[in-house]
């Protein structure tokens, strides 16, 4: 928690301080949002209740992150916007097996089941969890979009059940994901199989 703050802190200070920033994307996460809000979550469900426990040290830097941004455009004129990605996934993720995400993690555990031929795979929780991810890729398209255009509304301040974000101000904004989920998960699991199962040697 304390290093988040202090990057992201450091990060938006001198974004003020250097004065030649034209404009500024802040990545939050959805993690943001209390795990009752409602669904799709709305923007202004920020703040409206307590973040999941275990993910409050995660989330509090990314509201504080929010709130800075809000308030070097309120009153200093900043360019500062924010998003609020849900589940990203993509090349590259990482794949310990206790640690990771929930979709390299249930790759590596699958994919052990399927090559030491065993009977069957535990999978954490009951099932019912409904999450919602979006391809690395589609992320980066979004990010572009947002700093080359953005439309402002000014009446508007700017383990648990996962959240369905509300991405209905992206897509007005022309924004639509590209790749298929089980496209984005084959081609993970590509790049698990071509570098990053070797601790089946373990």
């Amino acid at each position: 928690m304390t290093e988040n703050l202090r990057i992201i802190t450091n990060v938006l200070t001198a974004t003020r301080l250097c004065g030649a920033v034209r404009k500024l994307l802040f990545l939050a996460t959805s993690a943001i949002y209390a795990m009752d809000a409602p669904q799709p979550i709305p923007e202004t469900a920020l703040l409206a209740g307590p973040p999941a426990p275990g993910n409050e040290w995660y989330a509090i830097p990314k509201i504080v992150g929010i709130k800075m941004c809000q308030a070097y455009r309120a009153e200093l004129g900043i360019d500062a916007i924010v998003a609020a990605p849900n589940n990203l996934y993509g090349p590259r993720e990482p794949f310990p097996s206790e640690s990771s995400h929930v979709i390299p993690a249930l790759i590596r555990r699958f994919h052990h089941a399927k090559a030491t031929v065993a009977p069957e795979v535990v999978v954490w929780g009951s099932g019912h969890q409904l999450r919602e991810f979006t391809h690395a890729d589609d992320a980066a398209d979004a990010i572009v979009l947002l700093m080359e255009k953005i439309v402002w509304d000014t009446s508007r301040a700017g383990g648990p059940m996962r959240r369905l974000v509300d991405s209905s101000k992206m897509r007005a904004m022309g924004w639509e994901p590209k790749v298929e989920l089980r496209d984005g998960l084959k081609k993970l699991y590509e790049g698990y199989l071509r570098g990053c199962a070797t601790d089946l040697k373990a």
